[in-house]
């Protein structure tokens, strides 16, 4: 009976800190709301300059070459001038595309019947290998010379040094389903079911946890993506009331430190980092995110609208809605 009351209370007490965490941030946006287009406080602005009737789930680019994966192909793009894109030519893949990476002139492509090397130093993509792995979905991430290929529960190491005969190095299970995986420093960062995971890599066919964190223990509820920047993690996460972004500081086989929650716009389902910006993905909002200052994130600019997917090129982004929108970045003085 006491423990009943201690959660209820604790329940209570945390939709009364999110309630009032919501109250004030729509009171700090309130002078917003009055300026004009171009005096946003970030110094940013974005603009809508091309819309084309491209349709596809991702896209991403190699130099002026656009990729968009589009049903059972990848389609190839000239993206010199950004408001004439010329279309090149296709790959047809064996299945089901639903993931893809670039790296050295090839593209790793994982469908619902294994992963294909393809060859895109040409406009006319042509396959090199293909690995069979026999799973529904999953996402890739490439370092160095391992795709890091994901089926529902399962981590796999893929050797593509030889992109006309990969291997099938190591294969790492979890007790719940994988979100999202991203490589960095010899490190895998997983986000398992609600709780995240730090593995090392450093030598692919041994792997060795290193941390393992309850993201509800941090208050941080239904986390669906997150990205990495320097020492820190930052969890796109929802609950009842709204959207969030919470910032942690990554401290390994420590206590993990949550530094703030902030609201946004709508559940993220994506972010893409470029060398300047870090552009978030939701189903009815995508929008930048301002890391001046680590520890405290906040929203520079919204495009009005979300998408599938996007992904940033120079100072452009790039927004499958599924059809493609461009908007310009545009700094403010």
């Amino acid at each position: 009976m006491h423990a009943k009351t201690v959660d209820s209370t604790l329940i209570a007490c945390r939709a009364s800190k999110y309630a009032a965490l919501i109250l004030l941030a729509s009171i700090s946006c309130l002078d917003f709301q009055f300026e004009s287009e171009y005096e946003d406080i970030n110094g940013l602005h974005i603009e809508h300059v091309h819309s084309y009737s491209f349709v596809g789930t991702k896209i991403l680019f190699n130099g002026s070459m656009g990729y968009i994966a589009n049903a059972e192909s990848l389609l190839v793009y000239d993206f010199t001038e950004v408001d004439a894109a010329v279309y090149l030519g296709y790959y047809a893949a064996y299945n089901s595309i639903n993931d893809f990476q670039i790296c050295d002139n090839c593209a790793v492509l994982v469908t619902d019947t294994g992963i294909e090397i393809v060859d895109i130093s040409d406009s006319l993509p042509n396959q090199l290998s293909a690995v069979p792995m026999f799973f529904f979905g999953g996402s890739v991430k490439i370092d160095n010379d391992n795709a890091y290929v994901v089926s529902p529960n399962q981590l796999h190491v893929v050797d593509i040094s030889d992109r006309q005969n990969p291997t099938l190095t190591n294969s790492y299970a979890f007790n719940d389903n994988i979100r999202q995986v991203e490589i960095d420093s010899n490190f895998a960062y997983v986000l398992v079911g609600t709780d995240f995971w730090v593995l090392n890599v450093q030598n692919p066919s041994v792997i060795i946890p290193i941390d393992s964190t309850s993201l509800p223990a941090l208050d941080i509820f239904h986390p669906e993506a997150f990205f990495k920047k320097g020492s820190f993690i930052y969890f796109a996460s929802y609950t009842t009331f709204a959207a969030w972004l919470s910032t942690c500081e990554l401290t390994l086989n420590k206590d993990t430190q949550v530094l703030n929650h902030i609201v946004v716009p709508d559940r993220v389902r994506k972010f893409h980092m470029s060398d300047e910006y870090t552009l978030a993905v939701s189903w009815y909002a995508a929008f930048l995110i301002n890391l001046r200052y680590p520890t405290s994130p906040c929203i520079s600019e919204e495009t009005g609208f979300g998408g599938i997917d996007g992904t940033i090129r120079d100072d452009y982004i790039f927004l499958l809605t599924p059809n493609l929108v461009i908007f310009e970045i545009k700094q403010v003085d």
